[in-house]
């Protein structure tokens, strides 16, 4: 309604506006549990409508969260368009998010190679998305013009060290950053403090900074700890599969798949991974049912 209704647009526009003086951050981010189209920096100029956010305040970590929650329905059911992940496949397509959609190609190919057909058929059709993923990606001004314009430029920052001296913010940047960080610090990280971790960071502030994904676990905890994390990130997500005994491929697929999206956010540290990353530590046992006291949110 938001993008298809001027009407409504303005008021969501004043309300929220109205609603920020009792908001938090320093954006008008939230108007009860949606977060409106506060931005024209979200608006897609191209096919005339605004990026969806969900509940997030933009789009890409509306699409980690939405990745997310398909891959664990599909672990849980063994099947990849049952009735939630139909809603959740069409609100990830309006995110407009380049790793989104990335990251969801790979989860169908992964998910393809698990269905009994003929292997043929896998093949043409793994061909045939390539050559479609290409055509969309080469067509779709905001897809390739914003990838290869945030690369170029939060590269050169990473090269040049910018973020000694001021903020830098990005995907691109916090991943080159962190690599040449663990880099330097490999066995016991970079450290946790604003004055060690500052030229990590992905959006800085003065209390601390962001490391984006499995190389910025790395970069801040050393390769001990990131190596024990990862590894029971990824038994958390296998015992997850046990539910409807998938095969260990195609959780192996989707562990890289999640670790794609999360290379784009700063999220592989909040609580819903640290408790996959429990329940791969404290799940001892060979398997799992679906008796078992084990929740997924």
């Amino acid at each position: 309604m938001q993008s298809f209704v001027p009407p409504f647009d303005a008021f969501l526009r004043n309300a929220i506006l109205g609603i920020f003086p009792y908001s938090w951050g320093t954006a008008p981010r939230s108007l009860l549990i949606y977060t409106a189209a506060w931005s024209d920096l979200i608006y897609n100029e191209s096919l005339g409508i605004y990026r969806n956010s969900g509940l997030f305040h933009e789009p890409g970590a509306y699409g980690v969260f939405l990745v997310l929650a398909i891959i664990v329905n599909l672990l849980i059911t063994g099947k990849m368009f049952e009735k939630k992940n139909k809603v959740f496949l069409i609100c990830a397509l309006t995110t407009l998010s380049t790793t989104a959609y990335l990251v969801l190609f790979i989860v169908f190919i992964t998910y393809l190679f698990k269905l009994n057909i003929n292997w043929g058929i896998k093949i043409i059709v793994v061909f045939a998305f390539i050559f479609a993923s290409f055509q969309i990606y080469q067509s779709g001004d905001f897809l390739k013009e914003k990838v290869e314009s945030q690369y170029e430029d939060q590269a050169y920052s990473a090269e040049k060290n910018l973020g000694k001296k001021e903020g830098q913010s990005g995907r691109f940047y916090a991943f080159f950053t962190s690599v040449k960080l663990f880099l330097d610090h490999p066995f016991f990280g970079r450290g946790i403090t604003y004055n060690t971790s500052e030229k990590a960071s992905g959006e800085m502030h003065k209390e601390g900074s962001y490391g984006y994904g499995f190389i910025g676990v790395f970069s801040t905890y050393g390769i001990i700890f990131g190596l024990f994390y990862m590894s029971n990130l990824f038994k958390g997500l296998k015992k997850i599969a046990m539910l409807s005994k998938q095969p260990i491929f195609l959780v192996i697929g989707l562990f890289f798949a999640i670790n794609l999206s999360l290379l784009s956010q700063v999220f592989i540290l909040s609580p819903l991974f640290v408790g996959i990353f429990i329940v791969g530590l404290c799940a001892k046992n060979n398997f799992i049912s679906k008796k078992d006291k084990i929740y997924v949110a």
